[in-house]
């Protein structure tokens, strides 16, 4: 069981390494994976690392404002309110950035951009992928 998951986990890390993320959630829409799901998806692939920067600007500001080392308490104390004002912060961004999505036109449906067709070394892969879970059926 532990590693069925570790070769699922293994395997999804490496086709989000390796595929671009509009062809990505192209692919899970055709595969019928709902359209608020996706939305989120998107949202956090865009915005996440918009959130990392301003945790790392309050972490800088910190450490730039502060001359030696305080205690634990202090500590803790600094992290629980740089932790609410990231939450601030954060919730502040996904209100302008909703605001100006229906400011231009967003009505609860996104559109994706990475259209293609299906090639015939697609279908290729796909039956040699068929007869290689065919093969190992057998073989178990």
């Amino acid at each position: 069981m532990a590693l069925r998951t570790g070769i699922c986990v293994t395997l999804a890390l490496l086709l989000s390494a390796t595929t671009r993320s509009a062809r990505l959630y192209y692919g899970l829409r055709s595969l019928g994976v709902p359209a608020l799901f996706i939305t989120l998806l998107t949202m956090m692939d865009r915005y996440i690392q918009v959130i990392v920067r301003a945790a790392s600007e309050i972490h800088l500001a910190r450490i730039s404002r502060s001359i030696s080392t305080s205690t634990l308490r202090k500590e803790q104390d600094w992290i629980a309110a740089g932790m609410g004002s990231l939450f601030r912060r954060s919730q502040s961004l996904g209100n302008n950035v909703y605001l100006a999505m229906v400011s231009r036109g967003y009505a609860g449906d996104l559109y994706l951009l990475a259209r293609e067709r299906l090639k015939v070394k697609d279908f290729f892969f796909l039956i040699a992928i068929a007869l290689t879970a065919y093969a190992l059926l057998l073989i178990g």
